[in-house]
This record gives structure tokens, C-alpha cells and sequence, in this order.
């Protein structure tokens, strides 16, 4: 079953239901959503929704507000490009808003709670509401990019779950992005392929090295991999399965590499905010960046490398 949003208006307006948002920028430059959520996904002049300029759409995760959500987002459907954070502000997008409940704090780590249970009724509804908005565009023929943010990943994969299991093949014409995700992008992987999203993009998902992401997300690491191998068994013609086999070593030795050289995230801290080197080693191991990637409110902004929420923590020591 996917649910028809314009049935349940008065709740979406109260923000107690999942619902689909039209989201402006102001001269200020803050977001602001219009009163009322939109009960179609609907291209407008600005944003036709064809290929060359498709409707972006971002999805939550933990947050309080609707506003809140509506600011926190924009940098995650950028994916951290100013000058795309500049066009975004000139044709503004679509917030698909999950209500969430409890402290914001503790929303941040209810993947933990959430593992190896059931999406829970609440979230399904939400799900079943973005089902319905995707299923729409598709029969409108429209281009659309959806992103989510942190816990929203797990309403956009139960969403194309959804799709699957009614058959539907999207084209194509939409593609997702995973950013800060704390669910399992292999999860998602199969999904998006089940119903012919877009795969084209080589990065398609983006996070920092938290708990919510090497637990949930990256399933402590074996996401990565089996996102791989089904690649190479079900979208690799057998004539290039070889090069793709090498490839695949080859960037897992280089990931690896990477992950234990603590020391190049200590200089990166060291020459960055003025610090020596042996300080600033001695607060990467005292912390973690692993620890630090998990506190929720050093993980609303996109980062663009691991040593992001260090250096947001320092920033706000400093200040």
C-alpha cells in the first residue's frame, strides 16, 4: 500500500505527519518552507525536471523542527558545492519532512535501537508517503534527485523497497544520494537498482567514519564490498569482470591505507589551525574522529573528509 498525502493534509500542515514541503531561500539567506506541504512532486519554471535540471528533493533524519530541517539541508543536496548551493538558492527545492520524536540528542543514535527490528509503523507511513511522491514523478515523467540526510536514508530505502515489490521501473530518471546515511547503503544499493534509479553517479554516498555510519551504514565495513561484488555480478558484462575484480582490490588496499593513517588527519589539524603537530596527535587519539563523528551536532553540515567534525570541535573550543 502507498499512501496518498492529499488524505492527510491537516496533520502534514502540524507537522505530524511525513509530508512534502516547497522550500525558498531569503534575502537573508536562511530557508523558509511555504505554510502549506505540497500534495504533488511539480515542476515549475525554474526547475522543469528533465534531465538537465531535475527536482531535487531532500529527506531528513533526526531533527526537531521543520525549519530546522529545511536549513540543514541544503548543503547535503549541494553536496558541499558553494556554487551549487548558489543555484540551489535561486530555484530553491522540496523538504520531504519525517516527523521525529524524542530529544534531538537521542535521535541521533536510535540506529542503534533500530537494528535488526522492523520499520516501525510510523516510519512506514512516512515511507509509504515517499513511495507515493516517487511513483508520481515517474508516471509525470519527471527528472528527480533525491538526497537524505543521516536517518532519512532509511525512509528513502524502504521507500524503493516499496516500489520494487509493486513492480515499478523508474527509467532512470531518478537517482539518490546518501549523505551521513545510518542505514545499510547496500540495503539501498539493491534497492535503487531493483527499481531502476539512476546509477551512473560513482559517488552516491558520503559520511564521515561515526558509529551510526560504520555500524549501520557500512555494516562495519562489509557494505563497501557487497555493493562491489553485486556490481560486478549483476551490472558487469563478463568480458570486463576481470578489470573490475582488480579494480576492486585495488581501491579496498587504498581505503585501507587511508583508515590507519591517523597521522595525516593530526597534520591536517596542525596546519590548519596553528597547532603542533604533537598536540594535535595527541587529540586525535585522546578523541577519536570516530567518536567525534557521532555526536549529532557536529554532523549537520556536509564534510567533505573525516577530519570535519574535529575541526568543527575545535572551532567551537576556540571560540
Amino acid at each position: 500500500m502507498i499512501v496518498d498525502i492529499r488524505l492527510t493534509n491537516d496533520r502534514a500542515k502540524d507537522e505530524r505527519r511525513a509530508a512534502l514541503w516547497q522550500v525558498n531561500a531569503t534575502k537573508a539567506g536562511d530557508w523558509r518552507t511555504k505554510e502549506q506541504p505540497e500534495s504533488v512532486l511539480a515542476p515549475s519554471s525554474k526547475i522543469p525536471g528533465n534531465s538537465d535540471k531535475p527536482i531535487k528533493v531532500g529527506i531528513n533524519g533526526h531533527c526537531d523542527k521543520l525549519e530546522r530541517a529545511a536549513n540543514m539541508l541544503p548543503i547535503h543536496i549541494a553536496r558541499g558545492n558553494n556554487s551549487t548551493l548558489t543555484e540551489l538558492k535561486d530555484t530553491g527545492y522540496h523538504l520531504f519532512y519525517v516527523p521525529q520524536s524524542g530529544s534531538n540528542i537521542k535521535a541521533g543514535w536510535s540506529f542503534i535501537r533500530d537494528l535488526g527490528r522492523s520499520i516501525s509503523p510510523n516510519n512506514l507511513e512516512a515511507a509509504r508517503i515517499l513511495a507515493h511522491h516517487m511513483k508520481e514523478a515517474h508516471e509525470q515523467g519527471l527528472y528527480v534527485e533525491w538526497t537524505s540526510h543521516r536517518g532519512g536514508s532509511k525512509f528513502l530505502t524502504h521507500a524503493m523497497k516499496l516500489l520494487a515489490q509493486r513492480q515499478v521501473k523508474l527509467g532512470g530518471r531518478q537517482k539518490i544520494f546518501l549523505s551521513d546515511h545510518t542505514s545499510s547503503h547496500f540495503d539501498a544499493d539493491i534497492a535503487r537498482r531493483a527499481v531502476e534509479m539512476n546509477t551512473s553517479d560513482a559517488k552516491w554516498h558520503n559520511a564521515t567514519p561515526g558509529a551510526a555510519q560504520l555500524i549501520a551504514g557500512k555494516a562495519f565495513g562489509s557494505a563497501e564490498l557487497k555493493c562491489s561484488i553485486n556490481e560486478l555480478i549483476h551490472h558487469t558484462p563478463s568480458d570486463q569482470r576481470i578489470e573490475k575484480i582488480i579494480d576492486i582490490i585495488a581501491k579496498g588496499k587504498k581505503s585501507y591505507k587511508k583508515a590507519a593513517s591517523t597521522g595525516s588527519i593530526a597534520i591536517t589539524l596542525a596546519s590548519t589551525y596553528g597547532l603542533s603537530v604533537a598536540f594535535a596527535s595527541a587529540l586525535v587519539k585522546a578523541l577519536g574522529s570516530t567518536i567525534l563523528a557521532s555526536v549529532p551536532s557536529l554532523n549537520e553540515g556536509y564534510h567533505k573528509s573525516s577530519t570535519e567534525p574535529l575541526k568543527q570541535l575545535i572551532k567551537k573550543v576556540s571560540s
